[in-house]
């Protein structure tokens, strides 16, 4: 079985663009994150241990981009799905990466990347506009 928790709108400053003033100031971006794993244990027991912790995970995630310095939003919602893949254990996850006013005609520009293994009968979080 594969259940899923979810992470919407995870808020950090970082450096991220291509264009020389994007390099010299952090930008806030957003996070959606959709993360596939069996919670059956947890949801039995009631203990933290038997589950993904959330809370740490958003602060690890809140400490690496903050600290990361991509040009590309793609390239920093993969980093993140690596990261979340490698130290969470999950079987899968879905992530959307906002950057608010990257372009002048749109209040918003996102990525969406899959990674490992999603059922199909999940739909993806729905699109959150800052």
């Amino acid at each position: 079985m594969i259940d899923v928790i979810a992470i919407e709108s995870l808020q950090v400053d970082t450096i991220i663009g291509v264009y020389p003033r994007e390099r010299k100031i952090k930008q806030s971006i957003l996070v959606d994150l959709e993360l596939h794993k069996d919670l059956s244990q947890s949801a039995s027991s009631d203990q933290l241990e038997h589950t993904l912790d959330y809370d740490q995970l958003s602060r690890d995630l809140a400490e690496f981009i903050s600290k990361s310095s991509f040009k590309l939003i793609e390239a920093l919602a993969s980093g993140i799905a690596d990261y979340v893949m490698t130290h969470y254990g999950v079987a899968g996850l879905r992530i959307t990466v906002h950057k608010p006013g990257a372009i002048s005609l749109a209040k918003n520009v996102s990525v969406t990347l899959q990674r490992g293994q999603l059922p199909n009968q999940i739909n993806a979080l729905p699109s959150r506009r800052p």
